[in-house]
């Protein structure tokens, strides 16, 4: 099995007639200080399984690590791979969410995706302290009027 591709998003689901839907890719989070906490984020995955994968049972879990490789997250799901009547690979998405993931500090952190055990794909976010954009007085706002 393969991962086709994943991404971190504000929003995603997938509709009743099987079309993928994300809203705010992202992959670095911006907060004015630390230690900071996400509220909810997902992970939106698309996996793709050959026909001698019919019918076996998959463990798929995103772990998500700091620079240092303390885990801060983790989800894990399972399902069975379907059929395809004609013998060709078999695409399956799957959202699945991160709520309030503490963050110690800035720096590079990573979501590893594994299948059964295995890393298939790994990917990047980066937490930044900004400045917190300064809040406009209500006198200030009524001058400009």
């Amino acid at each position: 099995m393969d991962v086709s591709f994943a991404v971190f998003a504000d929003a995603a689901n997938v509709s009743t007639d099987g079309k993928l839907n994300i809203l705010g890719v992202f992959d670095q989070i911006q907060v004015p200080s630390f230690p900071a906490a996400h509220p909810m984020m997902r992970v939106v995955l698309r996996l793709e399984a050959g026909p001698a994968e019919y019918d076996l049972h998959k463990d798929v879990e995103v772990i998500l690590l700091n620079e240092d490789g303390g885990r801060l997250a983790a989800v894990k799901l399972g399902f069975t791979v379907g059929r395809r009547d004609d013998g060709e690979s078999v695409t399956m998405n799957a959202v699945m969410e991160l709520r309030n993931v503490a963050f110690e500090g800035p720096g590079r952190h990573a979501l590893h995706v594994l299948i059964n055990g295995e890393e298939k794909r790994r990917v990047p976010l980066r937490l930044m302290q900004v400045e917190a954009a300064p809040t406009p007085l209500a006198s200030d706002a009524g001058e400009r009027a």
